[in-house]
């Protein structure tokens, strides 16, 4: 049915918006749902995201917490969904699904602008990756799933990023 001028346009009818606009364990926990079947919830202790359809961040978002505690700086997701942001995105930790990768749920993260992937090394990200303008991975960082974006900068400590389809 409905033809979208832009993508842009698609996320923005299509998504719930939430105000967070970083998720990490000094976050508080939250929970949002809308009536089109988009829900995301956090649970800082046990670093647990559940997310299900598209959500919106006005803005940019950060993912994890830099200079953090290694083992309490990121995320492991549950669902399936996509967060979109309407500017950049940070990932200052890993993001891991709290099962199998594909099989129990996959993320999608979508930033209007740049992806700025981990100040610190030896982290894993599991997702399938848009950034507009540039995607960074410039420590020794470990991305499984797919990045697409106009420019990359892999930096100098040899990041290993692998296409897994599944």
């Amino acid at each position: 049915g409905t033809a979208w001028s832009t993508h842009q346009d698609f996320l923005d009818a299509n998504s719930l918006t939430i105000t967070e606009a970083e998720i990490s364990e000094s976050i508080a926990a939250f929970s949002h749902s809308d009536a089109n079947g988009n829900s995301i919830s956090w649970d800082p202790s046990t670093l647990a995201l559940d997310i299900s359809g598209i959500v919106r961040v006005d803005g940019s978002l950060r993912l994890g917490q830099p200079h953090g505690q290694p083992g309490l700086r990121g995320v492991k997701y549950d669902g399936t969904g996509t967060i979109y942001a309407t500017n950049d995105i940070h990932i200052d930790g890993f993001v891991v699904p709290s099962g199998n990768y594909i099989a129990d749920g996959n993320l999608g993260l979508i930033a209007a602008a740049d992806v700025l992937i981990d100040e610190a090394t030896h982290v894993s990200v599991f997702a399938a990756i848009y950034g507009q303008d540039e995607i960074s991975v410039t420590k020794q960082t470990a991305v499984a799933g797919a990045l697409v974006s106009t420019t990359f900068d892999l930096g100098t400590n040899v990041p290993g990023v692998f296409h897994v389809p599944s």
